[in-house]
């Protein structure tokens, strides 16, 4: 089934998630999940849920399962959710129950099976121009900002709004725009975007604290800082190549975030990008094989560099 998609507009009433990036929060555990919003958990039963209709089979047992519907054990939803136990995640469930998210009933008390259903699918969840669902388990789940609005305002009901981390990445991500002409940068790269920003995608420590419920600590340490050093390019290479450093504690959340630059590049269009990073990667090792780089090349860089910064002296001092 086609899947493309080059932009995401402040209009659209939807987002496209990438289903193997999504499980991966499921699965690890470098971001908690302890806040009161519930968003992540809410967007995971969105991405379990089916387009279609489907018979699932559990202990050689057949459950048919409509569209927006999921069959699962309750000892998996833990998981799911991210929360700690079985007994955390039926409370869970019965919250988002009492809130109007879904239905869910207990189908097999003997083996805890149940089976949930998403309240309005039919309305929020079904096909628009700009976007086509994806075969279970693959592909790009959607979910409806409608729904995150009607979230903040069922948490503001129990009082202070917290968003845990989990939370406030999904909150990015829901709010990431492309290629729309209303906010500046867009067309260059994905930009988080709050439809009270005015078309200036500029964020600060106050804002995402006084959203999130976080002190500006805290926001500062939630995210990923990195420098970005030297670009190389050439007229024979479509992309330029960035030279960039973090700190030894955000290695592995930067690794995480680099590995969906693939992603969001397809995303955007460019669909020679992954052959162009193994192309680069693979002349890399072949150069380490042969005994190094080329050094008359690296001298070249060198002098290039060195004039830049002679340049750039003369220019300060008149300053």
């Amino acid at each position: 089934m086609s899947c493309k998609q080059k932009r995401q507009l402040v209009r659209f009433p939807k987002v496209r998630i990438l289903k193997q990036w999504f499980r991966h929060f499921n699965d690890h555990k470098e971001f908690h999940n302890e806040g009161n919003l519930h968003l992540f958990s809410l967007m995971a039963l969105f991405s379990y849920a089916n387009f279609r209709s489907n018979e699932r089979v559990i202990n050689g047992v057949r459950y048919m399962e409509a569209p927006g519907q999921w069959v699962c054990k309750l000892g998996s939803l833990p998981r799911i959710l991210r929360v700690h136990s079985k007994a955390q995640a039926l409370d869970l469930m019965k919250y988002f129950e009492e809130k109007g998210f879904l239905q869910f009933e207990v189908i097999d008390e003997d083996q805890e099976i149940i089976r949930y259903t998403i309240n309005d699918w039919k309305r929020h969840c079904t096909h628009l121009a700009y976007n086509y669902y994806s075969y279970k388990g693959s592909g790009f789940f959607f979910f409806p900002l409608p729904i995150g609005r009607l979230l903040l305002r069922a948490a503001k009901t129990e009082g202070r709004i917290v968003f845990s981390e989990l939370d406030a990445l999904m909150d990015m991500w829901l709010h990431t725009i492309v290629n729309d002409p209303s906010v500046k940068g867009s067309e260059y790269m994905p930009v988080v975007y709050y439809s009270n920003m005015h078309g200036m995608p500029l964020l600060s420590y106050t804002y995402l604290a006084k959203r999130w419920g976080w002190s500006k600590s805290r926001v500062g340490r939630f995210k990923v800082r990195v420098w970005f050093g030297e670009e190389f390019c050439r007229d024979d290479m479509p992309y330029r190549v960035i030279i960039c450093r973090c700190r030894k504690r955000d290695v592995r959340a930067f690794m995480a975030a680099a590995s969906e630059l693939t992603n969001k590049m397809l995303l955007c269009g460019y669909p020679d990008y992954p052959a162009f990073c193994d192309g680069l990667k693979q002349s890399i090792i072949d150069r380490r094989e042969m005994g190094g780089g080329d050094h008359n090349e690296t001298a070249c860089t060198a002098e290039k560099a060195e004039q830049e910064s002679a340049k750039r002296t003369p220019c300060q001092a008149a300053r």
